[in-house]
């Protein structure tokens, strides 16, 4: 892990935003080019490992050299493409850590960047099915799903384009995660956006179920003969 000092240069360099043109020109490595050095090394490190899930622990370790410089950026960055800060953007999702994840897609989004050439998606678009897919992953799991962090994606990426398939598959995890909540009307509202968007998303019996639900807190409660021990009307 980077020591105090490195961690302070970190920051201030990506603060600074110094474009790789001055170091083509003829300048010294700045710290960005170093750090991005560095990881290529480790991606060359997690690229022999096989197992998604070892992987994963793997990134987990390597993330805290990154995170200076992700923090640098975020509050001071200039909207310049930045690999370091997309490829954290890609591990923070890969281990499912959500909000630090969108802290770094918000500001992506907002200045237009781009994944990895090796990501074929849109930024947007790679966004939403990882989101969706760390909310699949803790539905396996059977933990609960962290309904703030959906919330937020889904605004971040409302006008977004992106295939619909992916934005129903948002939507679908989005309204299990208020289902689970207790928020019937607004899960049964974002499952039927799932189904509008991908008729094979498969939420129709979701979607049933909890018009049902609805339905049933719609309906006037009746009250028992002798609720107000008047034991009938005497007639």
């Amino acid at each position: 892990m980077s020591n105090p000092a490195r961690r302070h240069k970190q920051f201030v360099a990506a603060q600074q935003a110094i474009p790789l043109r001055e170091i083509a020109a003829g300048h010294p490595a700045s710290p960005y080019d170093l750090l991005l050095f560095q990881l290529q090394q480790d991606l060359l490190q997690l690229k022999s490992i096989e197992s998604l899930s070892r992987k994963a622990e793997v990134k987990r370790t390597l993330l805290p050299t990154y995170l200076p410089w992700v923090a640098g950026v975020l509050a001071g960055g200039s909207g310049t493409q930045d690999a370091i800060l997309m490829r954290m953007l890609i591990w923070q999702l890969d281990i499912g850590d959500l909000a630090s994840a969108l802290d770094i897609a918000d500001y992506a989004i907002h200045y237009d960047l781009v994944p990895p050439d090796s990501f074929q998606r849109s930024t947007a678009c790679l966004i939403a099915e990882e989101v969706a897919a760390v909310a699949g992953r803790t539905l396996l799991e059977k933990r609960p799903l962290d309904t703030a962090s959906l919330l937020r994606a889904q605004h971040l990426l409302r006008g977004q384009d992106m295939p619909d398939q992916v934005n129903a598959r948002l939507h679908k995890m989005l309204g299990y995660a208020l289902r689970q909540d207790g928020d019937y009307q607004q899960a049964c509202l974002h499952l039927k956006q799932a189904l509008t968007l991908d008729p094979r998303s498969g939420v129709k019996t979701d979607i049933k179920q909890l018009e049902k639900c609805l339905q049933t807190e719609k309906l006037p409660q009746t009250v028992p003969p002798n609720a107000h021990g008047e034991g009938g009307t005497g007639q």
